[in-house]
């Protein structure tokens, strides 16, 4: 007769999954690194789309639904976010290297942008550093300290993906697409993965885009300890695209 396990791991007392888990994810093949949400052609594909349940808008959520979307192929693994940045720009990947610089600020480090990065297309308006912009909308991705006077984060790549992420949260320009406009042609939400090792074998979950029933596009952020952050609006569709 089998007898009852008296087994209860500590973190199993936890109905949020922030008390015990960590974002990353494992990336256990190259075909991982593939965008591979399939075109939306037929009618009965498009029909199924516009019935599509958006995990991402509902207001109390926990990192769960992030492995849904995964399962479903919903994630976009992004394994050089700088050169996806300087396509955005219109600017050459050295250029845009170029561009970026990263001090020490207190215990950790803060990622600064010159404007030469925007030298090839208009913004709607005036670029603001992370340091500049209002706490609500700074990026998250291994941030260190997060009081407005001193905000920083771990490490300089660590500094240079929340510059990625500050960019496609707050930067719009003045006549082109959102950068995740692309990405949601045939989906209505996405994962977004960014490296979290040099081996790309790991990536951290930063964040979802996502459209629901109005012309915005929003952008919930996932912390390290898998806390889901309020939904920020980062754009507006104005031509009827989806």
């Amino acid at each position: 007769m089998l007898q009852e396990s008296h087994y209860f791991p500590s973190w199993a007392k936890h109905c949020d999954p922030s008390k015990y888990c960590c974002n990353n994810v494992r990336m256990t093949s190259r075909e991982n690194f593939t965008f591979n949400v399939k075109p939306k052609l037929t009618m009965t594909q498009r029909r199924d789309l516009s019935e599509e349940v958006v995990h991402s808008a509902v207001h109390d959520i926990d990192f769960n639904f992030v492995q849904v979307l995964l399962n479903s192929n919903k994630y976009l693994f992004l394994e050089d976010p700088i050169d996806e940045l300087s396509r955005y720009f219109w600017v050459s990947k050295q250029k845009f290297i170029q561009s970026i610089v990263v001090e020490q600020k207190g215990h950790g480090f803060l990622p600064f942008l010159n404007m030469n990065a925007f030298e090839a297309v208009r913004l709607d308006s005036r670029f603001l550093q992370i340091s500049e912009i209002g706490v609500s909308r700074r990026p998250v991705v291994d941030v260190l300290e997060t009081t407005s006077q001193q905000w920083n984060y771990n490490s300089r790549n660590g500094a240079i993906l929340a510059l990625f992420v500050h960019c496609i949260m707050n930067v719009h320009l003045r006549h082109g697409n959102h950068w995740a406009i692309e990405y949601l042609q045939d989906t209505k939400e996405i994962v977004l993965l960014l490296p979290a090792t040099s081996g790309l074998d790991t990536a951290s979950a930063v964040g979802t885009f996502f459209r629901n029933t109005d012309d915005n596009i929003r952008f919930r952020q996932i912390t390290r300890r898998c806390e889901v952050l309020l939904p920020i609006i980062v754009a507006k569709v104005y031509n009827g695209i989806f």
